[in-house]
């Protein structure tokens, strides 16, 4: 797992991409995923976007007018290179802390 940690600045761009595909078409089937790797970083990208998401809705932000498309690139893109790496970073060094 430690790997992905490693290979997510690399492969940003890429996910990014991905990203990008799916809001603006809604099919996974446009992403045209590259790898592996980046499919699941695309997928883990999802994941988190999807838990801010429904905390910006516990919060009340859900009444927001956005499209769908609007509203994964914020959640997808943006979100993730402001707030939700960090998170996914922690996340990750609370289950598998670092070996000593």
């Amino acid at each position: 797992m430690s790997k992905f940690l490693s290979l997510e600045p690399q492969l940003a761009s890429a996910v990014d991409e991905a990203v990008r595909r799916y809001s603006e078409s809604g099919s996974f089937a446009a992403c045209n995923l590259p790898s592996l790797e980046v499919g699941y970083l695309f997928h883990l990208r999802l994941l988190e976007a999807s838990y801010f998401a429904q905390f910006l809705d516990d919060c009340g932000f859900g009444e927001v007018q956005m499209s769908a498309a609007d509203w994964i690139e914020l959640l997808g893109i943006r979100a993730w290179h402001h707030f939700l790496i960090h998170k996914w970073r922690y996340d990750f060094a609370r289950v598998y802390p670092p070996k000593t």
